[in-house]
């Protein structure tokens, strides 16, 4: 069972302070150097003319507002760099395509082009494609209120997107994108598509104020590397991940560490790990979400102290080979509210460790009478569990189990009961041992 990630081994800051180059653009049917001329255009607020494509060896840097006009700038640098970086302040830069030079069979590493950094505040990136480089594809360290829409970031080496602050910073907004890495091999793929973080070692979020909305974001199947993440939110106050399809890939969705986050009407297919890890987060909600597919859970609550006020409502959860909901030690005060869970193959819907303070109302457990299926199973867990006005069915050994071998642990204060039961025969089973017991305020009722 995973604990508490390890940030990825890079550093945003670094990737930032390489040196600034010149650049080479050379237009269509041209072989002239012509970087003085775009630089020119760029310094000027020039319009730029349609139907372009240029070469450019190293980093322009753009200080103005610009409108590429559907240009295509084929990227040759073979440095450490950069195509675009964002040096003023309220820049837009949108309608063009940067072209790399890598593929996605081509050798992992760290270090090599990157498509557009940002180094101010207050930028704006739309609908440009950027493609075919071998570490981000948009990259930015600590700047206020990015807004990075209807762009196109694809076969990226190591990360499309990644914000990385480190400080306080407020507002960003990250919608109506496509990012796809799924042509990398699941044995050559690393890192995640999209990382939005405050701080990558620290324990309370810095950022804030972030719009993860309407994005469609694919990863290669079951990866072998477990960073290879659709997104990663870490260390981020009141922050909204709203209606993306997020497919394949080890996690769909990864909330670390962070604070009044709101994960809604997303779309999670085939996440290999879990659609959606809540890792050390205060207060949530998370609703109306589809979860389908996946080798892994559907939600996996982790982390080293646990998380704390989350709400699931409405979620939708299918096709899993694990627990639909599954949490870990230290987890406490979560509610399910009108969830439909479907476990198969003797999978639970259900499955609590060390947790306490769960209250489930309006929701559908559904089963499939496999040997040995329950539908919640807490273990070595201190009670604490309501369950009412749920639909439960179909569930071969019990409604409830216990496991409990803790020495000196008693499991009391569960109450389920008011339900509508079908296709279980038994309320209630234990495994109780080293001095273990469950209380004397313990009911479980097949109605």
């Amino acid at each position: 069972m995973k604990t508490i990630k390890n940030p990825f081994k890079v550093l945003a800051t670094k990737c930032l302070a390489i040196p600034i180059f010149a650049i080479l653009f050379v237009p269509q049917f041209s072989y002239a150097d012509d970087t003085a001329a775009v630089q020119a255009l760029i310094t000027a607020g020039s319009a730029f003319p349609a139907g372009k494509t240029y070469s450019v060896g190293s980093t322009l840097m753009v200080t103005k507002s610009v409108n590429f006009n559907g240009d295509v700038i084929n990227f040759t640098a073979t440095a450490a760099s950069s195509c675009l970086k964002l040096t003023a302040a309220g820049v837009t830069v949108q309608n063009g395509t940067i072209n790399g030079t890598w593929t996605p069979t081509s050798a992992y590493s760290t270090v090599g082009q990157s498509g557009i950094s940002v180094g101010a505040d207050n930028c704006t990136i739309t609908k440009m494609t950027v493609q075919n480089v071998g570490v981000y594809g948009i990259v930015s360290g600590a700047h206020n209120n990015l807004t990075i829409t209807y762009n196109k970031i694809l076969n990226t080496g190591y990360i499309g997107f990644y914000f990385d602050s480190e400080a306080a910073t407020t507002g960003g907004v990250f919608s109506y994108n496509t990012v796809d890495r799924s042509l990398i091999a699941p044995t050559a793929v690393h890192q995640l598509a999209v990382g939005i973080r405050g701080a990558s070692a620290g324990t309370s979020p810095v950022a804030s104020g972030w719009t993860i909305a309407n994005n469609t974001i694919t990863m290669p199947l079951n990866p072998t590397d477990w960073t290879a993440e659709c997104i990663e939110v870490r260390a981020v106050a009141n922050c909204v991940i709203s209606g993306n399809t997020f497919n394949q890939s080890s996690i769909g969705v990864s909330v670390a560490r962070s604070s009044n986050v709101t994960v809604t009407n997303n779309k999670i297919t085939n996440a290999q790990l879990e659609a959606i890890e809540v890792n050390d987060v205060i207060t949530g909600i998370c609703s109306n979400n589809v979860i389908t597919g996946g080798v892994g859970n559907g939600y996996l609550f982790d982390g080293a102290v646990g998380s704390n006020g989350v709400t699931i409502t409405g979620d939708q959860i299918s096709g899993t080979k694990n627990d639909c909901i599954h949490t870990t030690a230290g987890t406490q005060n979560v509610k399910i509210v009108n969830a439909v869970l479907s476990a198969s193959n003797g999978t639970k819907p259900i499955s609590l460790l060390g947790t306490t303070g769960v209250t489930v109302t309006g929701t559908t457990f559904k089963g499939d009478n496999s040997a040995g299926q329950i539908a919640v199973l807490l273990t070595n867990c201190a009670g604490g569990l309501t369950i009412n006005g749920a639909t439960i069915s179909n569930f071969a050994k019990c409604l409830v189990y216990i496991s409990n071998t803790t020495s000196g642990l008693v499991t009391n204060n569960i109450s389920v009961s008011g339900n509508t039961v079908n296709g279980v025969a038994t309320p209630l089973g234990t495994y109780l041992i080293n001095g273990a017991a469950v209380g004397s305020n313990v009911v479980v009722t097949l109605k």
